[in-house]
């Protein structure tokens, strides 16, 4: 089972004891939404509550090849 639209790590977390594989950190859009939380925000979070027990992906969020290497970087990622 993988969970989308995660942007909290305790919602992460609850996810993962609910029997998620993975997640999606995603705000469904939000970008058409003022004050939406940003993704990249809610990557950081998300991977140090649970990306050693879970699959963490990102939906949307990247903007600039900057935004790229700020994910890859939080996230861990191997280049």
């Amino acid at each position: 089972m993988c969970a989308k639209g995660i942007l909290d790590a305790d919602d992460a977390q609850q996810s993962v004891e609910a029997g998620a594989q993975g997640m999606v950190v995603s705000n469904h859009g939000g970008r058409q939404l003022a004050g939406g939380h940003p993704t990249l925000l809610a990557l950081q979070q998300v991977v140090a509550r649970v990306g050693d027990r879970a699959e963490v992906l990102l939906d949307g969020g990247m903007r600039s090849a900057h935004d790229v290497i700020v994910a890859l970087a939080w996230a861990n990622v191997p280049t």
